[in-house]
């Protein structure tokens, strides 16, 4: 929810700043836009897994939602036959416990995945931060020379590579996460 906040006020910035731009073209947006080349980079990147790690913790909890309502659905026949299994009550009895089992699994999977990413929403306010700051201090001469050794254009299409790579790969990789965590719970 922090990022999603800090992420509106900055939107609204760079909205105005945009509007801005399009009506006088100085110097000063300039150094602006390339004073943030390198963090709004950054904050590709971190958009990319924010996307992966949201995406595949969906998955999983549809995965479970499935287990859960299959659970609901086969308890209350297993309640009945429980007294007396045969042979096909003690598979439901056993179909059960493989629900459970798996809910337990899909659930703990989740955490895992949390886990594993925590660190995303610090790094992004700092990021955010930093973005802010040399936004604002776009001007100042030190900025001016640290930014002017930087190609702006090339980060501003690798930042593009990153958007375009999460259409192409977000899937495979999410998938990929979902093996790994059920594989870690699983140890």
């Amino acid at each position: 929810m922090l990022d999603k906040i800090i992420s509106a006020g900055f939107f609204i910035g760079v909205v105005l700043l945009s509007i801005g731009s399009i009506f006088t073209n100085s110097e000063y947006v300039n150094n602006i836009a390339n004073g943030v080349a390198i963090p709004i980079f950054i904050l590709g990147i971190l958009d990319f897994i924010t996307r992966l790690k949201n995406n595949t913790i969906i998955k999983i909890e549809g995965k479970r939602n499935i287990a859960s309502t299959e659970l609901e659905w086969i308890t209350p026949y297993c309640e009945l036959t429980e007294k007396n299994p045969d042979l096909e009550d003690r598979k439901c009895l056993l179909e059960r416990e493989c629900l459970v089992n798996n809910i337990v699994l899909f659930d703990s999977a989740i955490l895992k995945i949390e886990q594993w990413f925590l660190w995303c929403i610090p790094v992004y306010a700092v990021t955010m931060c930093i973005t802010f700051l040399l936004a604002v201090l776009a001007n100042h001469e030190l900025v001016k020379c640290v930014t002017l050794s930087i190609n702006s254009t090339a980060l501003t299409l690798w930042t593009l590579s990153i958007f375009l790579f999460d259409a192409v790969f977000g899937e495979y990789l999410s998938n990929k996460l979902i093996i790994k965590a059920e594989r870690s719970v699983n140890k």
